[in-house]
């Protein structure tokens, strides 16, 4: 039986040493010739197609296959990208395929590779010379910045040259960063999130989220590619899917939106570089100096994601807790100045978080530019110029009187609670201009709402009504001629015991509020 076997074993054993020695040879082979040596013999055949000059086709006929690499002392980087890369400088490739191909645009010409090499802007491992472990894209390749996908590759512009809050030159050919700076702009993403140190402190600062890898991201409920691109647009399109138990908002943007607003978040990270790659105002928002903000850019920015992009708020239905509708003509009408100034501040119980510039990075002057815009969106239906040519009715006048003012001023003006409207020496002094500003802006700090919603005609007929009740002065000013130092003593002892003794106010009302 072993004897009619050996021949079968001595063949079996014939077949798998030649197989051996073949396969060793083929891996000997292709070891000794990496791709990057045929890319680069791959060159070496366009350049002599494309060339008659004598001195280049003999520099090209001794080419020598080698790797390549760029040593950037300054960041403390070795890019071998050039390797496969070679002709990424020579403009007579403009047309070829890649990895021939030129590097598009101008952007070299400030941005040269003997000092800025491949991967600051583009990612990747730049010491690698095989594409699998210099993409670094891989699943099983453990890189932290692998390469940059190009439909988000001008983030990188970003890095080095985003300024959020400053005004500054736009970065040319960045128009899908641009048009991402400009939805986060106006969707209220720092109402919850920080960003160069303004904004919300309820979500992640988004400047330290920039600066993570993908490694540090759960991919456990995205679809799709492991990318923190990827993760981006699936977690805007629905937060709580991609992060169980967040309380971030969904935005409704379409498609080319959300990958915009991805490029852009992707571009706010700060990279590990010397000071002089990046542009000053950049430097000087990383330090905390940034130009002042109006209230209607701070808006947009912080305060719509919640309220609304015209204040309408959200319902219930939306928002489990409810946002006030901080747009409502009937709020803007009793909420004053003070009021907003000290909410904002302040905050409020449930999600208001205060706005002190302790906790949000904003001056306390932009707190005030933002309740004055807030205070601004007031609807209001008339002018003074068009009251003062107007004749008012009587009539008419009392019954707005007795519909909107008499519950507070009582039938006849005379409401005990408060100053006393038909006061004939209030009136004697009291313009129609005077009246006609209270009854539209209300009084600061004090139950008198405004009544921006009157049109001219409705307050021309009011303040007919008011003038019956004392002398028939429409307009002008009152002039006293008198002795100041005089008065100066009468106040002090008839006046000052319930006014203050330098108006400011006490039982009873501050003199000198305009």
């Amino acid at each position: 039986m072993q004897k009619r076997l050996m021949p079968i074993f001595r063949m079996i054993t014939a077949c798998s040493s030649i197989l051996f020695t073949m396969t060793f040879i083929v891996v000997v082979l292709i070891e000794s010739r990496p791709t990057w040596k045929s890319i680069q013999a791959e060159y070496r055949e366009i350049a002599l197609s494309q060339t008659t000059d004598a001195g280049q086709l003999d520099a090209l006929r001794h080419y020598k296959h080698e790797i390549h690499q760029l040593e950037l002392d300054d960041v403390d980087r070795i890019d071998r990208c050039i390797t496969c890369h070679t002709s990424v400088t020579n403009p007579d490739f403009q047309q070829q395929p890649l990895p021939h191909r030129t590097h598009s645009g101008d952007i070299l010409q400030n941005h040269p590779i003997e000092r800025f090499g491949c991967t600051i802007c583009h990612g990747g491992q730049g010491q690698a010379v095989d594409q699998k472990n210099a993409h670094a894209r891989a699943a099983d390749i453990h890189w932290a910045q692998p390469l940059m996908a190009m439909q988000h590759i001008q983030s990188s512009c970003g890095q080095c040259h985003l300024t959020i809050f400053t005004n500054s030159n736009e970065i040319q050919n960045t128009e899908i960063f641009q048009k991402g700076h400009e939805i986060f702009a106006r969707e209220g993403c720092l109402g919850c999130h920080k960003a160069r140190g303004v904004g919300g402190s309820v979500g992640p600062d988004l400047t330290e989220q920039g600066e993570k890898t993908k490694h540090e991201y759960s991919f456990a409920n995205v679809a799709g590619e492991h990318t923190i691109a990827n993760w981006l647009y699936e977690h805007f399109k629905d937060p709580e899917m991609v992060s169980p138990g967040s309380e971030m908002l969904a935005i409704k943007l379409d498609d080319a939106e959300l990958a915009a607003l991805v490029t852009f978040t992707l571009g706010m990270n700060k990279p590990d570089l010397p000071f002089d790659y990046f542009s000053v105002e950049t430097l000087n928002e990383f330090k905390g100096q940034r130009d002042e903000l109006a209230g209607e850019t701070i808006y947009p920015m912080l305060c719509s994601a919640c309220h609304g992009e015209a204040g309408e708020g959200k319902n219930y239905e939306q928002f489990k807790m409810g946002v006030p509708s901080i747009g409502n003509q009937d709020f803007l009408a009793v909420a004053s100045l003070d009021f907003l100034e000290f909410t904002l501040a302040q905050g409020r119980r449930r999600h208001m978080e205060a706005w002190t510039p302790r906790f949000s990075g904003l001056q306390q002057n932009e707190l005030t530019a933002t309740a004055l815009f807030l205070r601004h969106r007031r609807t209001i239906a008339s002018s003074w110029q068009e009251v003062a040519l107007l004749r008012g009715d009587q009539r008419e006048g009392e019954i707005l009187y007795r519909d909107n003012c008499s519950m507070c001023h009582g039938q006849d003006g005379r409401a005990a609670q408060i100053i006393s409207i038909s006061n004939a020496d209030f009136l004697a002094v009291a313009t129609d201009d005077f009246l006609y500003q209270t009854i539209r802006t209300g009084r600061g700090n004090a139950a008198m709402p405004a009544w921006g919603h009157l049109t001219s005609q409705q307050c021309a007929d009011l303040l007919s009504h008011l003038r019956c009740w004392g002398p028939k002065t429409r307009s002008g000013s009152f002039a006293a001629h008198g002795d100041a130092r005089a008065g100066e003593q009468l106040y002090h002892y008839r006046c000052s015991r319930c006014h203050g003794t330098y108006g400011q106010g006490d039982t009873g009302p501050m003199l000198f509020n305009r």
